[in-house]
């Protein structure tokens, strides 16, 4: 059970950083309630990637580490779990 409530949050986390990804392509202002939304559920995540990475060119690298630490600390969250929880 808490297996599953940890994966569920972890992946939700996911995906509104890919969300956040695909609305960066439209000219969306940022008072935009879903705009807003998602970048208030990813900034405490992606805040402290962004001040230490800097982008590569075009390319904000922050991203993709954020992403990656996610999932790298949801499977040290899931081993640590006991088995039947």
């Amino acid at each position: 059970m808490l297996h599953t409530i940890v994966n569920v949050f972890f992946y939700v986390l996911i995906f509104l950083f890919f969300i956040n990804f695909i609305l960066s392509f439209f000219s969306l202002p940022p008072s935009n309630p879903v705009v807003r939304f998602v970048s208030l559920a990813i900034r405490p995540v992606y805040e402290p990637f962004e001040r230490r990475i800097p982008p590569a060119g075009i390319f904000n690298i922050a991203y993709l580490v954020a992403i990656w630490a996610l999932y790298f600390i949801n499977g040290m969250i899931q081993y640590a779990l006991p088995a039947r929880w």
